[in-house]
């Protein structure tokens, strides 16, 4: 609390600053999840498969859960062995895939932590072949559904909203919620730069 941290040598401008150093992260780290929904929601319409789809490489044969995606590759990957057939790679979506255990080792002689996949050599895992072993997934927040056709594991609300995939109910409320407490930490932010805090709202 904060008399324990005066009592401890912290004068109230520093642990101000210490304050204001932590809303400012929070702010940070709110503008770029929306950042990222805003690149999401443009490139939604290309992405074949959402978070938590249970995925199998069609040349390794491995399967695996994809756990976030890029509209177009994040690195250079037109020197990579498995897309010399496949036009444009630099042009299609990737995928970060969390593989089966012991479908790595088999294709790969060993454990991989994940995959980075061109949506072209992905395609969706047939149901009678999607209990896997995925132990660099984090099973508390990544809930295996196994209610629909095709199983899945739901992704934590977090990368729902990041990757704007729907969250329910109560979506609307949830990215309203999101930019008023960004718009909030702005105009804070602001006001302490400026030296207007005590005016700001």
């Amino acid at each position: 609390d904060v008399a324990s941290l005066i009592a401890d040598d912290m004068s109230l401008p520093s642990l101000a600053t210490m304050h204001l150093q932590q809303l400012l992260e929070i702010g940070m780290e709110l503008s770029e999840m929306s950042w990222q929904r805003c690149i999401a929601l443009k490139d939604r319409e290309r992405i074949r498969f959402p978070l938590g789809t249970i995925v199998r490489h069609k040349k390794y044969g491995f399967r695996g859960v994809v756990v976030a995606w890029d509209p177009t590759p994040s690195v250079d990957v037109t020197r990579w062995d498995g897309l010399q057939d496949i036009e444009n790679p630099m042009d299609q979506p990737f995928y970060h895939v969390i593989p089966d255990k012991n479908d790595c080792i088999k294709a790969f002689g060993g454990e991989r932590s994940f995959r980075y996949v061109i949506d072209g050599n992905l395609e969706p895992c047939p149901s009678n072949q999607s209990i896997i072993d995925v132990p660099n997934l984090d099973t508390d927040e990544w809930i295996l559904n196994t209610g629909t056709e095709e199983w899945r594991y739901d992704p934590p609300d977090l990368l729902k909203f990041k990757y704007a995939e729907s969250m329910g109910a109560d979506e609307d409320s949830i990215v309203s919620a999101v930019e008023f407490v960004k718009k909030e930490f702005s105009s804070l932010y602001l006001a302490s730069r400026d030296g207007d805090l005590s005016e700001s709202n």
